[in-house]
Order: C-alpha cells, then structure tokens, then sequence
C-alpha cells in the first residue's frame, strides 16, 4: 500500500466523519501512520501491515468500531480489532421495540457488527437480518462493507429505517422483481450525498444543472451556505480505490442548518423517510458529480473545470426518469 493510496483515503469527502467516526488522516509524504501499540489498545494483535501504511479503510476506522478480526491483508498473520470488542456503549446489541410498533427500532446506535453467515443471503434477507436480530454483516476485508458499517455509525436510525422500509415493501407480486421505491432506496444507499442548506437557490441552481452558477458564480455562497455529507457507501469505496472524473452521486438536500448535529440530520431523515416524505417512489433524483464540489478536487479551482459538459451535463428536457437498475456494488448479502 502506497502512501498515494492513503492520501486517497484521507479526501476531504471524509472530513466531516473524522474526529468523531475516524481517526485523523495520513499525510501524502508519510510513509506510516501512528498506530497504537498492541498494549495501549488492549489487543494481542494489530497487524504489522496496519504499523507499516494506512492506505486501507481498517487504519482509519476508529475505535475499533468498524472493523471485523480478519487475516491481515497481507498474510502476515495476527489479526485486525474485533468491531464488536470496543466496550462503548454505541456497540451494545440491543435493540428497543417503538411504542406501538411492531418492529424494534435501534436503541442510540445499538447496532452488533457480525461476520457473514455459512448461508449467503439475499438482499431482502439481509434486510431482513438488520431488522429482526440488529446485525449487520460485515464481509472480512470487504472495504465496500466497512464505508456501510462507517454510515452505520454516523446514521444508525436512517439506516435502520431503510433497511426496514424494504422489508415492509418487500417484492412485487410476481415475484421478480421489486417495488420502485426499493431501488430509489437502495440507489440513496449506495450513491447517495446528503446536502444540508437553507438556501433554496442554491438547491434551484443544482436541479436544474446551471453547474457554473452554483460552483462559481455562487462558490462563496455555496462554501458557506451548504454543507455536503456523502452517504453512499458504494460512492466511498469507489472514491478510495477507483475515483475518476464522471464519478457523480444522488443529492437529497435537507433544509437545515450547515451546523446540525449528526443526531439532527439522522433524526429528520429517518422520520421522513419512514413518512414516505423523502426518497419516495416517485421522488425526482438530482444528480451532482463529486469533480464539482468546492474544496474537494483542486482541479475544480479553475473555472475551465465546469465546461466538461461529459461531467457537468446540462439537465435533459421533456424527459422522464429511467427506471433504477442495481449496477452498484452489492451488499454484504447480495454477493
């Protein structure tokens, strides 16, 4: 691993998690991040690889929270921090059942991280596990697995949420297919961006694709004024191993205050989603290439940027959208 594969993984995308879900980043002339040693975590086996480089998702992710015991990637034996043995309270297996519900809900993030099951299960199943037993898998080394267990930390009742909103649409009749509003989920789930802001022009600007005027003749307003968490855990990966210019998420702007707690944001849309008021069957999906975002790409500081019309494509008249299709990496039980 390269310090060029840490840098990736230290894109300011990430800086809204960090301190809080993960540890501080390595720097591109650093040939090693500062791991703790065995005796100060309490585990008998931090792997030698993660002392060396910290290019791979097990470095950054804190408090041993994220990460499953798994081989070392290298073969070199030991083993990384269980992501069930930090003893926090956000790790207890609990779950707490709603008033008047039927379905338990997740008590303050008490959501248990396990390996896979012998049996390979499918999506809705493993909706279903989140639901029923409070789990989510997580594959060995899968680093796709470890961006969901990161969201998980940061949104426990949106995801929840939507894990049990695909349980209760659960397939159509004939039994091929699914709901639409499963693959609007699961498409927010993957390549989703939340971006909070009270500033509806700005929003305006980003439906209807007027990409200069957004990041440039309003990029002082738009740093100031909005504030993007990208939620998409298939959007993450990608970002850290396979980034390129035409890589572009599904935006949900929430009208809120830049400065709103992860609490605040994960408590408005769970409520909205369980609603049926956001991410609904018929809601219209707005499209925003990452290259854009102010801060994020340096290549971006130059206004020349947003005349890559490839990227930054002007919005398309008289036309309906097409139908979601499952082309982004699959869940832990889905392959």
């Amino acid at each position: 691993m390269t310090s060029d594969d840490a840098a990736r993984f230290a894109h300011p995308a990430f800086d809204v998690y960090r301190g809080r879900f993960l540890a501080p980043p390595c720097h591109a002339n650093e040939q090693a991040c500062e791991i703790p040693s065995p005796a100060a975590r309490g585990d008998a086996g931090v792997s030698r690889r993660m002392r060396r480089a910290c290019g791979t998702a097990s470095a950054y992710l804190r408090e041993c929270g994220l990460q499953d015991r798994v081989p070392d990637r290298a073969g070199e034996g030991g083993g990384l921090l269980s992501i069930n043995e930090c003893k926090t309270p956000a790790l207890t297996p609990t779950l707490s059942r709603a008033a008047g519900e039927g379905a338990c809900v997740p008590a303050a993030a008490s959501i248990k991280f396990i390996s896979p099951p012998t049996r390979t299960l499918s999506a809705i199943d493993f909706e279903r596990h989140v639901v029923e037993h409070g789990e989510v898998i997580v594959r060995p080394g899968n680093l796709h697995d470890e961006m969901n267990a990161l969201v998980w930390r940061a949104f426990p009742k949106t995801k929840f949420t939507i894990s049990k909103t695909h349980v209760a649409l659960g397939e159509t009749s004939d039994g091929k297919t699914r709901p639409r509003r499963r693959d609007v989920l699961t498409l927010f789930d993957e390549a989703g961006l939340i971006m909070l802001s009270e500033r509806d022009d700005l929003r305006e600007m980003n439906e209807q694709h007027q990409w200069r005027t957004l990041f440039v003749d309003h990029r002082a307003a738009f740093v100031a004024q909005a504030k993007p968490i990208l939620f998409g855990h298939g959007a993450m990966e990608q970002l850290v191993t396979k980034p390129h210019r035409g890589l572009t998420v599904k935006v949900l702007w929430l009208p809120l205050p830049i400065a709103s707690t992860f609490e605040a944001i994960d408590d408005y849309l769970a409520q909205r989603i369980e609603q049926d008021e956001l991410l609904s069957a018929n809601e219209r999906r707005v499209p925003l290439p990452l290259l854009g975002i102010p801060s994020w790409f340096p290549e971006n500081e130059d206004p020349r940027c947003y005349d890559d019309t490839e990227t930054f494509r002007p919005r398309r008249q008289n036309t309906k959208n097409v139908s979601v299709t499952r082309s982004l990496v699959p869940h832990a039980g889905e392959g």
